[in-house]
């Protein structure tokens, strides 16, 4: 059976760490399936928590002055999506909502913030390597403005 902690093996942030620091960040996270179509988060959404998909697709998208559906990037299996505003503490840019029925795994924003601080107990994950992981999708789920701000404001 697989559990929830070998599921988040497939997000790249998380391939390297060992077997029992990803059961403490599956500890870390609760998950829930939402239906296609369903809305997962709203324009403008204070709450910076993250969501790693585990199933399924989701957009990132808003709707224009005019009523049209402006489509940031189509997200799938593997990919983060929220972390924009879980590092630099604004309010969401996009609305994200289920183009598949999906399985997302949603981390509070403290606690991501939590994977680069050191702890007692562990080592932080480096921000260099946090930015990397988002560098690597710039151009396909990230824009590269997007990601050279990020980068930017976490210091790196």
């Amino acid at each position: 059976m697989e559990t929830q902690a070998s599921r988040l093996r497939i997000i790249a942030l998380f391939e390297e760490l060992s077997d029992a620091e990803l059961a403490a960040i599956a500890r870390s996270c609760t998950t829930r399936v939402y239906k296609r179509h369903a809305e997962i988060s709203e324009v403008n959404d204070r709450t910076g928590d993250v969501f790693f998909i585990l199933e399924g697709a989701v957009r990132a998208n808003t709707v224009s002055a005019d009523g049209r559906e402006v489509i940031y990037t189509d997200l799938g299996v593997g990919d983060i999506v929220g972390e924009f505003s879980a590092i630099d503490h604004q309010p969401r840019s996009s609305g994200m909502v289920a183009t598949s029925d999906c399985l997302l795994a949603r981390m509070t924003a403290d606690k991501f913030d939590a994977l680069s601080a050191d702890r007692p107990y562990r080592q932080g994950l480096a921000r260099d390597r946090v930015c990397d992981v988002l560098t690597a999708d710039a151009g396909f789920d990230l824009c590269h403005d997007c990601v050279a701000a990020m980068k930017d404001v976490a210091g790196v």
